[in-house]
C-alpha cells in the first residue's frame, strides 16, 4: 500500500505521533542557582517539514490543530509565528472569555512556555521583555479557555507587574492543568528587592482553576489564605522552589495542602530551598497544624500527614535542621523514586532518619475526623503492622485507623526503587546505613565528584567484603548491596575507577547491573583517556569458574551528558585550568599505560568473538 493512498484520519494520526514528547514531568523549566534552565523543547521542523512534501500532506497538517499547539515565546519574531498558529488551531479567530470548555477539543488546547529577559539585558527585536510580553499575554488572553499549560518566566519587577495585571484580571481558566510560575532576577541593591517583595500577592485565574493537576512555583508566592484550588484536593504534583522565608506558606496552609492533596492522590513532591514558613524567635517551628486547634488528646498521630500515593520526592538545598522537622511530620509509605540534592551542611541527622527502621505498634482507636483521618486499611478498631511492613497505597480510608507517634518517614524504604543523589553531605556510617536498607533498589544515580570519596570506597569495600566471603561460602546465599540493582548512573569518578566497580558489579551472581550510563561526550575527549576507551569499547571482564575453567565477555557503557550544566562546568574548570593542566602532565604516563591496557583488553572481546564464529 502507498502512503498516498492512506485515509487522511491515518495521515493525521502519524503525524500527531511525530509530535509527541516522551517528558517524565509536566513542567517544562527547572530551578537553577544563577539563572532558569531553558527548556530542551523540540522545534516546529518537524509540522514544517511534514507541510512541504506535498500539496495533501500540508492539507492534511494545517487542519491538524495538534500540530500547532505548542506556542514557545523565547524571541521576538515568535510573536508573529504564534499568531500564525492560533489562525490554524482557530481559523474562526479568538475565543470569547465566556466560551464553555466543552467547545474547546483536547486537539485545540493550548501549551504556552513565554521566557522574559531583564530589561537591562533586553534588545529591542530580540529579547522579550515587558512590552513584548504584554502584547504576547493579550493576545493570548482572547484564547484563555483553551489554555492547558502555562510556563512563564519572568526575571525583573516591570515583567512581573505586567504578569500581575493579566493574571490578575483575566478570569477563569477551565482546562488549564499545569501551571509553572517562575520569577528570577539578580537584585542588584536593598531597593530592587523592596520593590519586587513588597506587594501582596494577586489572586490569579479569579481563583476558578477545576482541571488544574500539577503546579510549580519557583520564586512565586501566591496569596495562601485565598487559593483554594491549592487544597480542594485535585493536585497530583507539587512543586515549590527558591521562597524566601517571609513569603513560603505558613504551616496550617502547607498542612491543608498536603492532606487535601491526600484525598486525590498527590504523587509528585519537589521541595528546592522551600516549603512551610519557619519564622523568627520564640516563634520558630512553632507549626500550630489542625489537631493543636481542635484541641484532640490524640495529637501524637494527628501530627503526621499521610501522602499514601506519593510516589516521587525530590529534596535539593534545605537545611538539615529543617529537612528533619519537615519529614519527621509525614508518612510517605508509596515512595519509588528519591531525588537528594543537599550539599554543604552536615545531613548525617536526615540520612540516619531515612535509614533506622522504627517497629509499628497496635494502638487502639477512636472517632475521628474524616478530613485528617489515615488511609491505612483497616476492618477493625485496631490496626496491626509489622516491622518493615506498610500500607497499600490503594487500601480505602479508614477514619478509626491510628499509627503510633514514632512512625518512620519511610515506613517502606526498602521499597525504594530509584535513588538518584546529586549531592548529599553526611558521615559514612549512615550512608552506608541508607545503602543497606535499600533492599529493592532497581536504579541508582549518583554525582560522586558533590560527595565525600569515602562514599565510593563504601561500594567497593561492600563489594570486596562480599566477593572474599563467596569463596568460602554459597555466592547465591552471599549479602549484596541492592541485589535488584538493573541501572547504575553515575559520574565524578576517573575511568580506572569505572572499570573496577564495572568488574566488581559484573561478577555478582545476585544484583548484576544490565545498564551502565556515564556521564561523557566528546567535548571532553581527551580528559579521561581510560575513560574514553571504555565508552568506545566497553570493559571486558573475564572470571574463572569452579572448574578452573576461564571465560569472559563484553560489558557496553552508556553515555549521557547533561548540557544544561555545561555552562557552570566552563566556568568552573577555567578558574582551576593550570592545576588541571599540571595534573594530566605528570599523569600522562601512567595513563597511557593504563589505556593502552586497556586497548588490549578490548581486542580480546573480537579474538573471542573471532573464535566462537
Amino acid at each position: 500500500m502507498h502512503i498516498d493512498t492512506l485515509p487522511v484520519e491515518l495521515v493525521s494520526r502519524i503525524f500527531q505521533k511525530g509530535v509527541e514528547h516522551d517528558h517524565t514531568s509536566p513542567f517544562l523549566l527547572r530551578p537553577h542557582h544563577r539563572q532558569p534552565i531553558t527548556p530542551q523543547l523540540p522545534s516546529l521542523n518537524y509540522q514544517l517539514l511534514v507541510s512541504h512534501v506535498c500539496a495533501r500532506w500540508r492539507a492534511i497538517a494545517l487542519r491538524t490543530p495538534s500540530l500547532w499547539s505548542l506556542l514557545i515565546f523565547c524571541e521576538a519574531p515568535h510573536i508573529d509565528r504564534a499568531r500564525t498558529l492560533l489562525s490554524r488551531i482557530f481559523p474562526n479567530g479568538p475565543l470569547s472569555g465566556s466560551a464553555p470548555p466543552s467547545r474547546v477539543p483536547p486537539s485545540r488546547t493550548l501549551t504556552i512556555l513565554i521566557s522574559t529577559v531583564a530589561s537591562d539585558s533586553h534588545v529591542p527585536g530580540v529579547t522579550l521583555s515587558q512590552p513584548e510580553l504584554h502584547t504576547i499575554l493579550y493576545m493570548l488572553r482572547s484564547y484563555l479557555p483553551a489554555w492547558r499549560a502555562l510556563h512563564l518566566v519572568v526575571r525583573d519587577n516591570l515583567c512581573k507587574l505586567v504578569a500581575r495585571e493579566h493574571l490578575g484580571n483575566c478570569g477563569p481558566a477551565p482546562l488549564l492543568e499545569t501551571l509553572q510560575l517562575y520569577h528570577f532576577e539578580d537584585f542588584r541593591g536593598a531597593q530592587d528587592l523592596y520593590l519586587a517583595t513588597y506587594r501582596p500577592p494577586v489572586v490569579v485565574f479569579a481563583n476558578s482553576l477545576p482541571k488544574l493537576r500539577n503546579i510549580s512555583l519557583i520564586g512565586v508566592n501566591l496569596p495562601w489564605e485565598r487559593s483554594p484550588y491549592l487544597y480542594e484536593g485535585r493536585l497530583k504534583r507539587l512543586e515549590l522552589a527558591l521562597h524566601a522565608d517571609s513569603i513560603r506558606p505558613p504551616y496550617e496552609f502547607w498542612e491543608r495542602m498536603l492532606r487535601g492533596c491526600n484525598t486525590c492522590g498527590l504523587e509528585e513532591l519537589a521541595l528546592h530551598y522551600s516549603g512551610p514558613r519557619v519564622g523568627e524567635g520564640e516563634a520558630k517551628y512553632v507549626w500550630t497544624g489542625a489537631d493543636d486547634r481542635t484541641g484532640s488528646p490524640d495529637k501524637g498521630w494527628r501530627k503526621k500527614i499521610w501522602l499514601s500515593r506519593l510516589e516521587r520526592l525530590s529534596l535539593t538545598d534545605l537545611d538539615p535542621d529543617y529537612l528533619c522537622k519537615i519529614m519527621e511530620r509525614l508518612v510517605l509509605p508509596a515512595v519509588k523514586k528519591l531525588e537528594l540534592d543537599l550539599p554543604d551542611q552536615d545531613f548525617t541527622g536526615f540520612v540516619e532518619m531515612l535509614a533506622i527502621e522504627r517497629p509499628y505498634t497496635e494502638v487502639a482507636t477512636g472517632t475521628a475526623d474524616d478530613s485528617l483521618a489515615s488511609p491505612v486499611s483497616s476492618s477493625s478498631d485496631f490496626t496491626t503492622l509489622s516491622s518493615g511492613l506498610s500500607p497499600s497505597p490503594s487500601s480505602p480510608s479508614s477514619p478509626r485507623s491510628r499509627m503510633d507517634v514514632d512512625m518512620p518517614t519511610f515506613p517502606a524504604l526498602s521499597q525504594l526503587e530509584h535513588l538518584t543523589i546529586t549531592a548529599l553531605e553526611c558521615s559514612v556510617d549512615s550512608w552506608r546505613s541508607l545503602f543497606k536498607a535499600l533492599a529493592s533498589l532497581k536504579v541508582l544515580e549518583i554525582d560522586f565528584a558533590r560527595v565525600r570519596d569515602e562514599f565510593w570506597n563504601v561500594l567497593m569495600e561492600y563489594d570486596a567484603q562480599r566477593t572474599r566471603s563467596s569463596r568460602e561460602a554459597d555466592p547465591l546465599k552471599t549479602p549484596t548491596l541492592f541485589p535488584l540493582l538493573h541501572t547504575f548512573r553515575l559520574c565524578g569518578v576517573d575511568g580506572r575507577k569505572v572499570v573496577e566497580m564495572i568488574r566488581w558489579r559484573s561478577k555478582t551472581p545476585v544484583g548484576r547491573v544490565r545498564k551502565w550510563i556515564v556521564k561523557w561526550s566528546d567535548r571532553v575527549r581527551g580528559r579521561d583517556r581510560v575513560l574514553d576507551e571504555v565508552m568506545s569499547h566497553g570493559v571486558w571482564v573475564d572470571t574463572v569458574t569452579n572448574d578452573g575453567s576461564k571465560f569472559g565477555w563484553k560489558v557496553d557503557v552508556d553515555c549521557w551528558d547533561d548540557e544544561d550544566e555545561e555552562e557552570d562546568e566552563d566556568e568552573d574548570e577555567d578558574e582551576g585550568e593550570d592545576e588541571e593542566e599540571e595534573e594530566e602532565e605528570e599523569e600522562e604516563a601512567e595513563g597511557e599505560q593504563v589505556a593502552e591496557e586497556q586497548q588490549e583488553t578490548v581486542g580480546d572481546v573480537y579474538d573471542v568473538e573471532g573464535d566462537e564464529e
